[in-house]
């Protein structure tokens, strides 16, 4: 049984998440925006997760668990995704955006991410399995799942298999923050479905694409001659 679950949970936040696969920016918006259809999985993930969160499913899910409380390799792994991603384009492989937008759009997400997530644990307080505060939704997973959907967003047009596999390293964070005692199942599956959402927004409105502190700015220096009475006068003026 408690292998049947694993399984299941990992399978809904991988597949599901794969299932993202559309192939052009088109098929996730419409004329006005992004559609709610499109986005069906990161809410359905969050949804579910919430209706789990309100019922006494949680505490029999989380005993169907094992227990790997002996390692803290979750701590380490939800950074593999944003890693991968700045590894792959300093490689050279090929992506949808520039070095510093990527960083822009990556920040942004994860930013927005924590805020979202953090306010959420302090107007919920719900108690850790283990007895802590603050659990719901995951923190460790929703940053899990911001890299590995970027990562998705970035490579998807050119190495399908490449930007599918961040979601492996996000879902196994999501498994052992369960495994280890330190979240409910629906801290993670609404952990997930926030950092998809806030990431799939970003990167379709792709905020201060424009910007680049670092752009090169042409400057010139323009003589000039000219004659006040009978004196002559030479001036240099600067422009950018």
């Amino acid at each position: 049984m408690k292998k049947f679950v694993l399984l299941i949970l990992l399978c809904l936040i991988v597949f599901s998440s794969i299932a993202q696969k559309s192939g052009k920016r088109d098929t996730l918006v419409n004329k006005d925006g992004i559609s709610i259809k499109s986005q069906l999985i990161p809410l359905g993930l969050i949804t579910t997760g919430a209706i789990i969160a309100s019922t006494h499913t949680r505490e029999y899910l989380q005993d169907q668990w094992g227990n790997t409380t002996c390692t803290k390799l979750d701590d380490y792994i939800q950074y593999i995704p944003d890693l991968t991603v700045f590894a792959a384009h300093f490689a050279g492989f090929k992506h949808k955006n520039t070095l510093l937008n990527t960083a822009k759009f990556m920040a942004i997400s994860q930013l927005t991410t924590a805020i979202i997530v953090q306010s959420c644990k302090r107007i919920f307080d719900v108690p850790r399995p283990y007895g802590g505060r603050y659990t719901f939704p995951s923190g460790h997973t929703s940053q899990a799942f911001v890299g590995a959907t970027a990562q998705y967003h970035e490579f998807k047009d050119y190495s399908p298999w490449f930007a599918y596999c961040g979601y492996a390293f996000a879902a196994a964070v999501g498994a052992m923050r369960v495994t280890n005692n330190r979240h409910w199942v629906p801290d993670v599956l609404c952990g997930a479905g926030i950092g998809m959402l806030v990431t799939n927004i970003v990167y379709y409105y792709e905020p201060f694409k424009e910007w680049d502190p670092f752009k090169k700015k042409k400057y010139a220096f323009v003589p000039g001659l000219g004659f006040q009475g009978s004196t002559a006068v030479a001036s240099l003026s600067f422009t950018f």
